[in-house]
């Protein structure tokens, strides 16, 4: 059984690059980067300006304006349609509708402050990549 002292090489360097991939943010060279899905550079901040940096959660208000569209059609089949497909296709859509807005229901976005000015990113990752990619940048901060 080796040990990790036993396989510890010190002449490779270490690579503190930290990636979210969906997100396309990126820790690497002193600075955090957000990519485009092309792979160029969307926004480069040297990690000395950054001041804070915080993973929220949350409930998106946005979500309810769907949910009462859904609801509204649901509505609209139950006391006003005759036909018995348009009856069915708006229950349908209303259903769609209602499933969609629990989905967008709750949103992830890191929150960085750098320069006296707020960044809100909107998280892709999964939650527990995205809480330990921002612990993970709280520690490269120079405070």
């Amino acid at each position: 059984m080796i040990s990790m002292n036993e396989s510890y090489e010190p002449e490779h360097q270490y690579d503190d690059t930290l990636v979210l991939p969906k997100t396309g943010l990126r820790i690497g060279n002193g600075e955090l980067q957000r990519r485009s899905k092309n792979g160029g550079v969307t926004m480069r901040l040297p990690l000395n300006t950054i001041e804070d940096a915080e993973f929220r959660t949350g409930f998106d208000p946005a979500c309810l304006i769907i949910a009462l569209v859904g609801g509204g059609l649901g509505a609209v089949a139950y006391f006003v349609s005759e036909n018995n497909i348009l009856t069915s296709l708006l229950y349908a859509a209303g259903v769609v509708l209602l499933g969609l807005s629990l989905l967008a229901a709750r949103y992830t976005r890191i929150v960085i402050k750098a320069r006296g000015e707020v960044i809100h990113i909107q998280c892709i990752d999964l939650v527990d990549e995205g809480e330990g990619f921002v612990l993970s940048l709280r520690q490269h901060l120079p405070n």
